[in-house]
């Protein structure tokens, strides 16, 4: 992807690298917590996410993990492991939130 080559960052293996995230939704749940434009998530609880299909995999699965009893109630926390294009990586967690802002495709 052209942003990426940009940057000057290319991952050793494009395959695995994880799903980058080219564009934070202000006052969504990447902004609430701090994810940076251009970082890669590269898992979500400890499963890997080398692509689309395996990040929304694992965030459905955590999600379901954590789903607490009334739509209201507060979910746990999922870990998610960031990283950067300079090769640092970070571990936040964050507290799904699948009523008002559930995970999908665009």
């Amino acid at each position: 992807p052209q942003p990426m080559l940009e940057t000057g960052f290319i991952p050793a293996d494009l395959d695995s690298a994880g799903v980058y995230i080219s564009e934070i939704v202000c006052g969504g749940p990447g902004d609430t917590y701090e994810f940076s434009k251009g970082w890669w998530v590269l898992s979500v609880d400890e499963q890997p996410t080398p692509d689309i299909e395996a990040l929304l995999a694992a965030t459905k699965k955590a999600t379901d993990a954590h789903a607490p009893p009334g739509p209201l109630e507060r979910h746990e926390s999922v870990a998610v492991r960031l990283g950067s294009d300079d090769g640092r990586e970070i571990l936040k967690g964050i507290r799904p939130d699948p009523l008002f802002w559930p995970m999908f495709e665009l």
